[in-house]
């Protein structure tokens, strides 16, 4: 899974699953990162991810994805969370 923050603060990114979350990690700003999911939560139908900025009362959760055998993730958080993407390639 790649990470762009693109928004202003740095940002905690979650696996979101059945209204339970997994850390994956943080994100500083202007900055990239690379999470490998574990294949349990890559597999899973419900998958969503959760980006909470540090020091922000705002999120996004965004919508299911599904994820096949070899896919990578894309993410792209933009400093209005509305306007984050997902891809899967």
């Amino acid at each position: 899974m790649h990470v762009i923050n693109n928004n202003w603060l740095e940002v905690r990114v979650y696996a979101w699953i059945n209204d339970q979350r997994t850390r994956l990690g943080n994100v500083a700003t202007a900055n990239e990162a690379i999470f490998t999911l574990p294949r349990a939560i890559a597999d899973h139908p419900d998958l969503r991810f959760l980006i909470d900025p540090i020091g922000s009362n705002v999120t996004h959760l965004t919508h299911r994805v599904l994820v096949g055998p070899g896919a990578t993730i894309h993410i792209t958080v933009e400093n209005n969370l509305r306007f984050t993407s997902v891809i899967v390639r």
